[in-house]
């Protein structure tokens, strides 16, 4: 049973690393909206992917919970002192985070068709705001690695490489998005059209 149960853990995993990283690709592109009416429809949209980012969410938990309650502490202590934590921390990121940030932009953007201007530009550009999805996509890669390649791990390394992998990631990510909010705050600044943005756009991270 515990096969099947992590199995499924698993393909819920997958499931989340696909659904919030659309909705971080999504939230990277909101900066090309355009006009305020566009990012009003985007926003209200947006929420509403982050409602579905928590459904597989709570489906891993679930398993967890129940791994939990019905295995013997081998199977569930990894479970619950880490997996646990990694799918809640980036989750909750989200809502209290990005979801916040989401519904005042389409607040303000609701009487309006303007063009967006550089402090509108700026806040799009934030890390705050795309940050947790992607968080919350490497969180489930890494539960999914652990799962499959460690179910019960009695290496530390098969613990600490993944989850500095996911910390590692998390900095450059950051990095990355605190570069591009700080060249927005200057009103004359342009994102560079060159051959590594270009691809971090590809890839829906920038």
């Amino acid at each position: 049973m515990y096969e099947v149960m992590a199995n499924i853990e698993m393909a819920f995993c997958g499931l989340l690393l696909l659904i919030a990283w659309m909705a971080g690709v999504k939230a990277s592109r909101l900066i090309n909206s355009g006009t305020a009416a566009r990012l009003h429809r985007k926003t209200r949209k947006l929420m509403l992917r982050a409602g579905l980012v928590s459904l597989p969410a709570i489906a891993v938990l679930v398993c967890i919970g129940w791994i939990t309650a019905t295995m013997p502490s081998l199977y569930w202590e990894e479970r619950l002192l880490l997996h646990g934590p990694l799918i809640v921390a980036p989750l909750l990121a989200v809502w209290f985070i990005s979801v916040p940030k989401l519904w005042r932009l389409w607040k303000e953007t609701g009487r309006s068709s303007s063009t967006l201007d550089g402090a509108v530009r700026g806040r799009l550009a934030g890390p705050g705001l795309v940050l947790p999805f992607q968080a919350t996509a490497m969180a489930a890669a890494t539960v999914f690695y652990l799962t499959w390649v460690s179910p019960i791990s009695s290496d530390p390394l098969d613990v600490a490489v993944p989850l500095f992998l996911y910390l590692l990631a998390m900095v450059g990510l950051w990095m990355l998005h605190d570069r591009r909010w700080r060249r927005l705050l200057r009103p004359e600044a342009l994102l560079a059209h060159s051959s590594w943005y270009r691809a971090l756009r590809l890839l829906g991270i920038l």
